[in-house]
């Protein structure tokens, strides 16, 4: 399988250099997204006030027409300069392309009515990609759950081998949680996708009776949500949200790809994540072959998860609005997306190439044959009668040994207690039969239905 790997410029951010996220999200985060949303905005704005009579209709036609291409993000840039002010900057720029019309432009409205509104609108725009890319995620998952769902493997709990699982099984649990992570997008997306159209401190005062309805057109037709009341900004409990979503997404992958680097050591070796024709494993160790992608998940999703800490901390505001939480949002937002984007498409890379080791998953059930069936063995003596503690006792003691099939059963007889509750055919029956995991593999299965269903015609 071969790989192209970004080596981008020299610069002081890893996102800047194009390592991590796609063309399209680094778009969305662009400077010049940013200021045509903005534009989109105040057109918008414009349209609606010149149908309810708050600015004359043929300033509201000039405001629309302008800026049909985009605005210069250097004019803006150079405007700041002097004003010390981004959307100041930018209202000058535009009120300059407006000619005559340019007082109007703006009108009644507050830097948070462009910059936090544009913001749900870049957001909207991220979510509907992330929300693609994990679907494209699930139904990869969903694929291998279908596919293994009745290759029995050994279950381990602590790291230590327990009883028999399927690993179409161990995929369903991901597949679940990767399903909630939808479901919890599609609940929290109204709350998170909101826009503000009321000017100072949110009473609507300059637009009189008709400010209830100019946010509500206005909003409507950028597609976004009206809050029940907003003051100066929308309320940044609602970015938290979203970003605690962000983060708890990436835990979701991330578990997916430590047991998957797990199951790639040396030791047990029955999976291998894809590794290119001419990949480098180690630059000293030629024979490596390393689980970097699932490294590499890990790594950002840790990174993401510190990210909830300034959002939540953006949640308190003194009085109607300050401005605490505006310069690390910058950061926030758009690196939230950006990083879970890249462990969900690198997580999606991993499973498409996955090798699954059916000869070392079949080596490892049968080292771990001796106990399979600790747990049926106490099951049948405790319901023969024999005491919980002792029958604990016994077959503790008998499957440490790692005696097997006939010599196993001896042992187990060997002790009176055990003798007198149940025969050799009983104990036979137990430690002969293959336990298997049909029940692991049915619920499997039903999971990959259920997700086959949610992801139908998504993908």
């Amino acid at each position: 399988m071969d790989r192209e790997f970004s080596v981008g410029p020299d610069v002081v951010l890893p996102l800047d250099e194009g390592r991590y996220g796609s063309p399209r999200m680094r778009e969305i985060f662009s400077k010049a997204n940013r200021y045509r949303l903005w534009l989109t905005v105040e057109r918008e704005v414009a349209r609606v006030q010149g149908e309810l009579g708050v600015i004359p209709r043929d300033a509201a036609a000039a405001i629309d027409a302008m800026g049909r291409d985009g605005i210069d993000p250097a004019a803006i840039s150079a405007a700041e300069t002097w004003t010390g002010h981004e959307l100041a900057a930018f209202v000058h720029v535009l009120s300059v392309s407006a000619g005559a019309h340019g007082r109007w432009v703006h009108f009644g409205l507050t830097s948070s009515d462009v910059i936090d509104t544009g913001a749900a609108l870049q957001l909207a725009q991220a979510i509907a990609l992330l929300g693609q890319e994990l679907r494209t995620l699930t139904d990869s998952c969903r694929r291998h759950t279908t596919k293994y769902a009745d290759l029995t493997m050994t279950g381990r709990t602590h790291g230590q081998y327990a009883e028999p699982i399927t690993l179409g099984g161990k995929f369903a649990v991901y597949l679940d949680a990767l399903l909630r992570t939808l479901d919890r997008l599609a609940e929290l997306s109204p709350r998170v996708l909101v826009g503000k159209v009321g000017g100072a401190v949110g009473t609507g005062a300059a637009f009189g009776h008709l400010g209830a309805e100019l946010e509500r057109r206005v909003l409507d037709r950028l597609g976004l949500g009206v809050a029940r009341l907003n003051s100066q900004a929308v309320a940044r409990d609602r970015i938290a949200e979203f970003v605690s979503w962000a983060a708890l997404s990436g835990a979701v992958v991330e578990n997916i790809a430590t047991e998957i680097r797990n199951l790639q050591r040396t030791e047990i070796a029955e999976l291998r994540e894809p590794m290119a024709t001419r990949q480098i494993g180690s630059s000293a160790m030629p024979h490596k072959r390393n689980p970097v992608l699932c490294e590499n998940v890990c790594s950002l999703a840790r990174l993401l998860r510190s990210l909830i800490h300034p959002a939540l901390e953006n949640v308190v505001s003194w009085h109607e609005r300050d401005l605490a939480n505006s310069a690390n949002e910058r950061f926030v937002i758009p690196q939230a997306c950006v990083l879970l984007e890249e462990v969900v498409r690198k997580m999606t890379t991993v499973l498409a190439g996955l090798e699954v080791d059916t000869a070392a998953i079949a080596r490892n059930l049968d080292r771990a044959a001796t106990v399979w069936m600790s747990g049926a063995l106490l099951r049948l003596l405790v319901g023969n009668g024999l005491a919980r503690a002792e029958s604990y006792r016994v077959v503790q003691e008998c499957v440490r040994s790692g005696q097997r099939g006939e010599r196993l059963v001896d042992e187990l007889l060997a002790h009176d207690m055990v003798a007198a509750v149940v025969s050799r055919d009983d104990l036979a029956a137990v430690v002969e039969t293959d336990l298997g995991a049909g029940w692991y593999a049915a619920r499997a299965r039903a999971v990959a239905d259920i997700a086959s269903s949610h992801t139908k015609g998504m993908v």
